[in-house]
């Protein structure tokens, strides 16, 4: 069973993390900052014992740069980073080889032949759908995401911190994160159990109860 020193650890480990990065946010903004933090860690556990799992390592690779967005008030590249992180999952739950070149319309197709093959665990991507096709729009200019060219070239000389687009698309990635929890649960529930065996008390910490609720429905 893990230790409480273990988990005291990597708290403190995540806080001193928001104080040299986010202490100037304000509070909720931080705490969501660090729950990204944690799904950060969550994902590098389990790449780290997949055998190094291109797509996994990927996923944990875009968040950390799709956090450093965030610091860097760089909104078009938190959407670029959410828009791979949501195809690299596609590609791993649909056993894509590492230099699988399947194009998205496909990958979501794969994806809804999984939910279906699932679908006794209700798993809902709705919100990540919603993601990554507002991501799409955002990083390729198109008028639907409601911001010019000549804005993205202001955007990018001219980085302002701006709270509410900041809340909302922490909310927004937060939700996609959540969706592929699950979805990462209903795929390889059984590496997840083996890389945190006897440390549930860390997975709740890093995700959440519910998370390891259904981790247990699942393996028992």
């Amino acid at each position: 069973m893990i230790n409480t020193y273990e988990i005291t650890r990597i708290k403190k480990e995540i806080n001193d993390f928001n104080e040299e990065n986010f202490k100037e946010y304000s509070i909720d903004i931080q705490n969501d900052i660090k729950k990204v933090v944690k799904y950060t860690f969550f994902l590098r556990s389990i790449a780290d014992e997949e055998n190094g799992n291109h797509y996994l390592k990927s996923m944990v690779s875009d968040l950390v740069f799709l956090i450093k967005s965030f610091k860097d008030n760089n909104y078009r590249y938190v959407h670029l980073n959410l828009r791979s992180i949501i195809e690299h999952a596609l590609r791993f739950i649909s056993d894509e080889p590492a230099s699988g070149e399947t194009r998205s319309n496909e990958l979501w197709e794969k994806a809804n032949k999984f939910l279906n093959a699932n679908e006794s665990q209700k798993l809902d991507i709705s919100a990540t759908k919603g993601a990554y096709k507002r991501a799409c729009n955002y990083v390729h200019g198109n008028a639907k995401a409601d911001m010019p060219i000549v804005s993205f070239f202001d955007e990018t000389l001219n980085m302002k911190y701006e709270v509410n687009k900041t809340r909302s698309l922490l909310s927004n990635v937060l939700k996609v994160l959540h969706e592929l929890v699950y979805i990462l649960l209903a795929k390889c529930a059984d590496l997840i159990d083996y890389v945190f065996h006897r440390k549930k008390t860390l997975l709740e910490y890093l995700i959440n109860k519910k998370y390891v609720e259904t981790l247990r429905s699942m393996t028992d």
